[in-house]
């Protein structure tokens, strides 16, 4: 009597998540470009009449992912390069920003350019795709002025003004849009992947017996 035994390893199967920096808002043009002789006027007026000029504007997430950054084109205005605006991400509530999301800090130039702005605290708040939401610039302190340039690809949208610097917004109107860009952290968990199994096809094992 002869006995096979076949043996085999069975089938791993392995999932992995996959992190990854994508943008889910962006009206830059092609090698971001955006339109540096215009801008919005933000912080203090120079001629004293506008204490504070905040401006938002509203924009829709196309991928969901946590905030990392924003980028915005933005200058001086004033020659004051130590002074700091602040740019804020709002979420929406009934066409007018709403709660905080995620606040963040920079300096600029006396030159428009493209400024990476991240937040000092950090941030783990969720923007979802097909969700609206707002991004508004203000001086830190009330006693600067800055340009944010306006886009170059003719992007417009909702933009609300205070221009006290806080947030008792008016309603919101149809403007070209500041240019700026937010960049989100994405996650992916794919579908799990399977390895081809470790079959020892030719293992095997045999045993005589003899009956005598």
């Amino acid at each position: 009597m002869k006995k096979k035994l076949l043996g085999c390893f069975s089938i791993v199967i392995l999932s992995c998540t996959v992190v990854f920096g994508d943008a889910t808002f962006s009206n830059l043009g092609p090698n971001d470009e955006f339109d540096p002789t215009i801008g919005y006027l933000i912080g203090r007026f120079p001629d004293g009449m506008v204490e504070n000029s905040h401006l938002g504007f509203q924009f829709t997430a196309t991928v969901t992912g946590t905030i990392n950054s924003v980028d915005v084109a933005v200058s001086q205005f004033d020659g004051k390069p130590n002074e700091f605006m602040t740019f804020t991400i709002w979420d929406d509530e009934f066409g007018l920003p709403g709660n905080s999301l995620w606040t963040g800090l920079t300096t600029a130039g006396p030159a428009s350019e493209l400024v990476n702005v991240i937040s000092a605290e950090g941030s783990s708040q969720t923007l979802t795709a097909g969700e609206s939401y707002w991004l508004s610039s203000r001086s830190a302190t009330g006693d600067a002025a800055f340009a944010w340039a306006f886009n170059s690809i003719g992007s417009f949208g909702q933009g609300v003004f205070d221009l006290t610097g806080g947030t008792n917004w008016g309603g919101a109107s149809e403007f070209e849009q500041a240019a700026f860009r937010v960049n989100v952290t994405v996650e992916s968990i794919p579908e799990p992947t399977i390895l081809l199994p470790l079959a020892l096809l030719g293992l095997f094992a045999s045993r005589r017996s003899r009956l005598k």
